[in-house]
């Protein structure tokens, strides 16, 4: 059981909502940069400072653009800050099932664009002198007892995809390796700290001449000009680049309008991990990938002299399910891990991250599809391979902007058509169905309300309240806050979410933190605060 003092957190000492305490400390991170107080102009301007946001930014800077950067909370404040931390040529749909969806060239091509954000993570912590705890190490693809896996015909697949020196293995039970037999080795990838890297690449993008925002929040946006939250006017001559996990929108026909031609297009889901403390030595310094339904991924990370933290993550699910629904995501995972690694010790870390799942298991980084004549870009999609996926969106993205060739632009243009009928939008049933359940929950009345003054302290519920849907929140205090239900993107029904402590919409992505603030797009606003609303207490 994780100890109080790494409990999960949704707001911070320091005021920021949406940080969760995980080993790349992403609880700790504080404003490095000013808020934009003033109108600006720039060539480009880059919204969110996540992988995505701040990959494309530095490579524009050091192209000569003058770009600025946006970001409503503080740089790695998002679903990188919350990732695993591999950057990897492997491929979760496996390369047997690229090339039976898409054919021998188009898998050629997803591996060629892994192994190419790879090698520029590599590079550019080498040039930029970026400090993150960055080490080579063997990745290992391992079979799942239920999955029999075809390991050769996977072998096969990726040596057509090109990567030649993916190899078939035995480990012969070696337990640092999880008591792991035949699997296939992939060398040369990288797990790195997440939060580390995108502070490196903030600072990287200062050198070379951009400037980047926090505690500024793009409240709405066109094809040359943005408005912040309090107001503020912001000029893009050349592009907007909308980096925030899902693409937010500037108002209600935006939304539905993306809710068709993007959003809809991708379920997002949610993933969980542990962070484990295990002796040194116990584990393999490697990072394992198994064959489960949902997939597992494990990698050390740096903990004290005498131990290091065991990353297990998987457990996924769709986001915004009700409370009731979660079962206990932390248990199972460190009952995996125990499984495999007996040494382990007790739970240091337990959070979660978003992942965004396009019904192609194709991530979507290019020109917004809903402004075909203009000139906003897009990074979405990346199938939960958060570092790999956002390196290459920004990478392709800056090509884009510059008017660079980019092979892999056609791949993963959010504007291509590889599924379904012509010039019908190929939406994810799993969007369709979540979607339908919010509306349907929405609309019927809730008979039955837990009482108020049963909810422990830190914990949250919607209610029926009259004909609305409200949230309640309890403090550790005891005291009761209640929120809008309706999501203010486009008015799905939101949902606790008890492992992060903070409001879910299982429609479109939004997050916001227990105490309503947005942490998550699309939606750009918080929760409405309501007053005079909550039933009164059965016990009264």
């Amino acid at each position: 059981m994780a100890s109080t003092a790494t409990q999960q957190e949704t707001r911070t000492r320091s005021g920021i909502p949406g940080l969760v305490n995980n080993p790349w400390k992403q609880q700790d991170q504080r404003i490095q940069f000013p808020r934009l107080e003033r109108d600006a102009n720039f060539e480009v301007v880059v919204i969110g400072a996540g992988v995505v946001g701040l990959t494309a930014a530095l490579a524009l800077a050091k192209a000569g653009k003058k770009v600025g950067v946006l970001e409503g909370r503080v740089v790695a404040a998002g679903q990188a800050g919350r990732a695993p931390g591999d950057v990897t040529t492997g491929n979760p749909v496996t390369y047997q099932g690229l090339e039976k969806m898409y054919g021998a060239d188009k898998a050629r091509l997803v591996a060629e664009s892994q192994a190419a954000a790879l090698a520029h993570v590599k590079r550019v912590v080498q040039e930029e002198r970026i400090q993150c705890s960055l080490r080579e190490v063997d990745g290992y693809i391992i079979p799942d007892q239920a999955a029999h896996a075809d390991f050769g015909g996977e072998l096969g697949a990726m040596h057509k995809a090109g990567l030649a020196d993916t190899a078939q293995v035995d480990l012969e039970g070696d337990k640092t390796a999880g008591g792991a037999r035949v699997c296939l080795q992939m060398p040369n990838q990288v797990r790195l700290n997440p939060v580390e890297y995108l502070n490196g690449l903030a600072g990287a993008v200062m050198s070379h001449g951009g400037e980047i925002f926090e505690s500024t929040r793009v409240r709405k946006y066109d094809n040359h000009s943005l408005t912040t939250y309090e107001g503020r006017k912001v000029a893009a001559s050349g592009a907007v680049v909308v980096a925030t996990g899902v693409p937010i929108t500037s108002n209600l026909v935006d939304s539905a309008i993306h809710a068709i031609a993007l959003h809809g297009k991708q379920v997002v889901r949610r993933r969980f991990a542990v962070g484990l403390k295990v002796p040194k030595g116990a584990v393999r310094d490697a990072i394992f990938y198994d064959t489960a339904s949902p997939p597992h991924t494990i990698h050390l990370a740096e903990g004290g002299r005498d131990h290091d933290v065991l990353i297990v993550s998987g457990q996924d699910t769709d986001q915004g399910k009700k409370p009731s629904e979660y079962g206990d995501p932390f248990r199972l995972l460190e009952g995996y891990a125990r499984e495999k690694w007996p040494e382990v010790q007790e739970r240091l870390y337990q959070w979660s991250h978003p992942i965004t799942v396009p019904v192609e298991k194709l991530g979507m980084y290019g020109p917004d599809p809903v402004h075909p004549w203009g000139n906003i870009y897009v990074g979405t999609g990346d199938c939960g391979l958060v570092l790999t996926g956002g390196t290459l969106g920004g990478l392709t993205i800056a090509d884009a902007i510059l008017g660079r060739a980019d092979p892999f632009a056609e791949l993963y243009s959010p504007r291509r058509k590889l599924k379904g009928l012509p010039f019908i939008p190929t939406l994810h049933p799993a969007y369709l169905k979540n979607t339908v359940q919010s509306i349907v929950n929405l609309v019927t009345p809730q008979l039955s309300n837990p009482d108020i003054e049963d909810m422990a302290p830190d914990s949250g519920a919607t209610i029926q309240s009259g004909l609305r849907k409200v949230a309640v929140y309890k403090d550790p205090q005891g005291e009761t806050h209640a929120y809008s239900a309706v999501c203010p993107h486009l008015g799905c029904l939101l949902q606790w979410n008890p492992a992060d402590k903070e409001w879910n919409c299982p429609c479109h992505g939004s997050c916001f933190d227990k105490q309503g603030s947005n942490i998550e797009g699309p939606s750009t606003l918080d929760l409405k605060e309501l007053s005079g609303v909550l039933p009164k207490s059965k016990h009264n």
